[in-house]
């Protein structure tokens, strides 16, 4: 609920409650009245008091029907935010999956820049995607900010979601461990979606120098021994990182170079800036300021997209951030 709405709620609601405390007062003073004219005059103020009261209610009876209209387009610009880009990360994403056949395959993506860039609608349009292509089993792994990656929590944490409770063995056991359970939950169509969130990596961290030999190597290796009898089973990795990673960690052994792709090596969905027009697509198509009950013209919605590019540049965070301050004029 937009702040100056619900400070008109607060200060209405309290007139209300004076209101119909006055309103039981003088009511109680009606009855222990005897004298007629006293009680005329005290019956005029009480009629007075109840006609302020519905007056009030039906203020806040629009309150509280404004703020369920902005709440639900509110919850249309977040579940539509995606929509506005993300063509070129979404494209390579279906046409690599899509390319998987009978004999499945495996894909290791990397989001990086994150937190700027709007990674976060970017992995929503690509969990949408997937949810239409067979039976996919998400998971996820996550590193908070002041954690350093490393392999025996990333085994711990994604082996806890897999129902693996060993954390006596060495990484290199429980590696093998996870690997053997993560199998044994296969079915046929299956996708293996596993989420790896970072918010940074340092320069000097050793964590894909491990992850993708010692843990994403041997995980994918097993699938052409399984695709006789499991066809069409797909494991997808997103590593999500909310900074840009550091050049010295984008190895050529680490990293597809020069469009050659490979399962063994990590792709990168690159993230770009939106342009005024994608802005002003959306807000024709997902914002409601055309509707009848708006009344917003072509020219005005024109408008607020440029204002909206230009404050912003086509920063995805910072187009969000204007773009909702700008509809909350207009809505809340």
């Amino acid at each position: 609920m937009p702040n100056a709405l619900s400070t008109k709620k607060k200060i209405l609601q309290d007139k209300y409650n004076a209101l119909e405390a006055d309103y039981i007062s003088v009511n109680q003073q009606i009855i222990q009245t005897r004298d007629k004219a006293d009680r005329n005059q005290l019956q005029r103020q009480a009629d007075d008091l109840f006609e302020q009261m519905e007056r009030v209610e039906s203020q806040l009876n629009q309150c509280q029907s404004s703020n369920t209209t902005y709440n639900d387009y509110y919850k249309n610009w977040e579940k539509h935010l995606p929509k506005i880009n993300y063509s070129q990360a979404s494209q390579l994403f279906n046409r690599i999956f899509d390319h998987f056949g009978e004999k499945g395959g495996a894909v290791f993506f990397l989001l990086q820049n994150c937190h700027p860039m709007g990674g976060k609608w970017c992995m929503e349009k690509i969990k949408a995607s997937l949810k239409d292509k067979g039976v996919w089993s998400p998971r996820a792994v996550g590193f908070a900010a002041w954690e350093q990656p490393n392999p025996t929590d990333f085994i711990q944490r994604l082996g806890t979601s897999f129902n693996l409770e060993d954390n006596t063995s060495s990484v290199e056991v429980a590696t093998q461990r996870l690997i053997d359970k993560i199998y044994n939950s296969l079915q046929i169509d299956s996708t293996v979606f596993l989420e790896i969130r970072l918010f940074s990596l340092d320069s000097q961290s050793d964590f894909l120098t491990w992850l993708i030999p010692q843990f994403w190597i041997p995980l994918i290796s097993r699938l052409r021994l399984i695709r006789q009898d499991l066809p069409l089973v797909k494991f997808v990795t997103v590593m999500v990182v909310e900074t840009e990673i550091p050049q010295t960690c984008r190895t050529p052994a680490l990293f597809c170079q020069g469009g050659k792709l490979s399962p063994k090596k990590i792709i990168e969905l690159k993230l770009g800036n939106w342009t005024e027009k994608e802005i002003r697509t959306w807000l024709y198509r997902y914002s409601g300021l055309a509707t009848p009950n708006v009344g917003r013209t072509p020219r005005e919605i024109e408008q607020m997209s440029r204002v909206v590019y230009q404050m912003s540049q086509g920063r995805p965070i910072d187009v969000y951030s204007i773009l909702m301050n700008e509809l909350t004029r207009v809505f809340g």
